[in-house]
């Protein structure tokens, strides 16, 4: 049985770096949306915003319940792999299979994501709007 996975996924971008040493959880959530975006965005992961991300995925983590979080996590790691969407499509059934969810479930999973990301982006955006501006030097 495979799931329908419809997942237009609003992902805020990020900008990223090499990293030496492991990364803490924290640094691999990081990581993961910001590979994501890039990937999404179809541009070099320099190009993307860090502090967007950081916002997204810390709106995120207090938002969706654990699981919903880690499934999310795994959904953006499946992004973040450049799969395309038949690809994308098997992998998370096979995800949302192997953990028992249904269909009704995975339904409830992706409007609960959906909400989640909808959340984020217009509590980021603001803000972002509500940054005091940097001070210009000599001005």
């Amino acid at each position: 049985m495979r799931f329908v996975v419809l997942a237009a996924v609003a992902i805020l971008g990020a900008a990223g770096s090499v990293h030496a040493a492991p990364l803490s959880p924290a640094e691999q959530d990081l990581d993961i949306c910001m590979r994501a975006a890039a990937a999404t965005d179809h541009v070099a992961l320099k190009e993307v915003d860090k502090g967007a991300c950081q916002c997204a995925t810390a709106d995120l983590r207090k938002t969706l319940k654990p699981s919903d979080f880690d499934l999310h996590q795994r959904m953006l790691e499946v992004i973040a792999s450049g799969a395309d969407e038949k690809t994308f499509n098997k992998q998370m059934s096979d995800i949302m299979l192997q953990r028992g969810m249904t269909q009704s479930d995975a339904d409830a999973f992706l409007a609960r994501s959906k909400a989640a990301e909808k959340k984020a982006q217009d509590d980021c955006d603001a803000s972002i709007t509500l940054a005091p501006e940097p001070s210009k030097a000599g001005h």
